[in-house]
Parts: C-alpha cells; structure tokens; sequence
C-alpha cells in the first residue's frame, strides 16, 4: 500500500487519498481540486506503474479499482463512501 500512496501523492494535484478493502480487493480514490485532464492523466499512468507490480503474478494477491473525485469546492465527507479510510502522505 505504501507504493500506492507514493505514486499517488507524487502527483502534486492530489490532494488526498482513500482506501477501502472489500473482501480481497482494494478501491483507491484520489481527490483533486477540480477536473483537470493532464492530472487525470498523470493519475492514470501512475495506476499503471502500480498495476504492473501485479502483473507478473499467476494469482494476484488483490484486486485494485482507482478512482478519480473532483472536489470542486465539496468536502470529502460528501464525496466518499462509508467504510473508505484517508491515506495520509508520507510522514
């Protein structure tokens, strides 16, 4: 998970990151200001350095969906599931 939250607040925008884990698998949420394509896309190639990871497993330990939320101007409270944990950056 570490890897995760690394790649995902590497991308300046992020400005916060959730997590839940259901029954072996992993939703991941990134929270960005507002919709913003080039962020989205550097979102989507960091998703990608992370699926790799896996990739080379017969049988993957887990199941990981991304998404990604625009705030614009919400709190998060209003925006997340119940049951998703923030993520804080590294410390």
């Amino acid at each position: 998970m570490c890897r995760i939250r690394d790649e995902l607040y590497s991308i300046p925008a992020v400005e916060s990151m959730f997590m839940a884990i259901y029954e072996g698998d992993v939703d991941v949420w990134a929270v960005i200001p507002k919709r913003d394509i080039s962020v989205v896309r550097q979102i989507a190639e960091a998703k990608g350095r992370i699926l790799k990871l896996f990739a080379f497993a017969e049988h993957p330990p887990f199941f990981i969906d991304f998404y990604v939320v625009y705030r614009e101007g919400r709190t998060e409270e209003d925006l997340l599931p119940k049951g998703a944990i923030r993520v804080p950056p590294r410390v």
